[in-house]
């Protein structure tokens, strides 16, 4: 792949194509390990990745400057770049939510069983089928935002794995913080008992951000030492040049320090509305973080070529 330039509308792809992953991902988790005890906060979280699918394959596409042309990959199926790849794993990953949202929902479940009696029989195996196949595909879609800077190798600056990984955990986590949020507004109308604000949660939560933090030093070091002095370069335009202040304020200050420090107060609240106002915060920070990250690593990236 030789596209040395990306715009905005990538980097929102980016961050979109990170949250539809995440959030699904950890929706599908939950039904695993808690069946449909956080069922409204599960199907809210589908829809809100099929959105963020739909929405971020848009991005990309208009950002290839001649978006109705591109989808004339509909016709035929090329899997030689990431490019291609990309746009076939979005699909499947649409749909597979599709499928998943349809199973765990009561009314479209129970419309099918009553229809057919092999599908009322083995539901929970269906369900539990579609979940794992979520998670598989929600990996690869965080992956492959990666894999997408990964393939442009005339920027050293993402040539490495790291950044796959990187973006991987960022995903995680953006998946973890929006569906605590969801769920802790539908918590609003359950039993005291229903909420996934427990500390085995906030201690995951914590552990997935510390992970996330130590992967973008990994990923700046690596980046800091390599053969290539294009890429030392990018790093000093990030951290310490033109994008210094955005990544010091934004990335670090918001998506990880105030980020960390909301998720720990967590274990002093116990009142719904006060989680509720906490965990909103908390995914909005998380947002933050992840765009100017991403924005961040692209724009840097691409300055030898502006």
């Amino acid at each position: 792949m030789l596209q040395t330039f990306f715009g905005i509308s990538t980097v929102f792809y980016l961050c979109l194509g990170a949250a539809g992953a995440g959030v699904c991902g950890t929706a599908a988790s939950s039904y695993l390990h808690s069946g449909a005890r956080f069922l409204a906060g599960i199907k809210v979280s589908l829809w809100l990745s099929l959105c963020c699918i739909f929405v971020g394959g848009c991005c990309l596409l208009f950002d290839l400057g001649r978006p109705f042309v591109a989808l004339n990959i509909l016709q035929f199926i090329n899997l030689n770049s990431w490019a291609a790849r990309g746009f076939w794993l979005l699909v499947l990953a649409f749909i597979t939510v599709c499928l998943l949202l349809f199973v765990v929902s009561k009314s479209s479940s129970h419309l099918l069983s009553s229809r057919w009696g092999f599908y009322k029989r083995h539901r929970g195996v269906f369900a539990s089928a579609l979940a794992w196949i979520s998670i598989i595909v929600s990996i690869a879609l965080a992956l492959y935002t990666g894999f997408l800077l990964y393939d442009c190798i005339a920027i050293p600056f993402w040539r490495t794995f790291f950044l796959p990984t990187l973006f991987l955990g960022g995903a995680t986590n953006l998946g973890i913080v929006l569906f605590a949020c969801i769920n802790s507004i539908a918590s609003l109308k359950t039993k005291p008992s229903i909420t996934v604000n427990t500390k085995s949660y906030i201690s995951i939560s914590l552990a997935v951000l510390g992970l996330e933090a130590m992967l973008i030093i990994t990923f700046l070091n690596a980046a800091s030492f390599s053969v290539f002095e294009s890429a030392s370069a990018s790093v000093y335009y990030l951290v310490s040049g033109e994008l210094s202040l955005m990544f010091w304020l934004t990335v670090v200050g918001i998506g990880l320090v105030a980020t960390f420090l909301l998720s720990l107060s967590l274990f002093a609240w116990r009142g719904k509305k006060c989680v509720v106002v906490i965990n909103t915060i908390i995914a909005t920070c998380a947002l933050i973080g992840s765009f100017a990250l991403r924005y961040g690593i692209v724009f840097s990236g691409i300055l030898l070529y502006q």
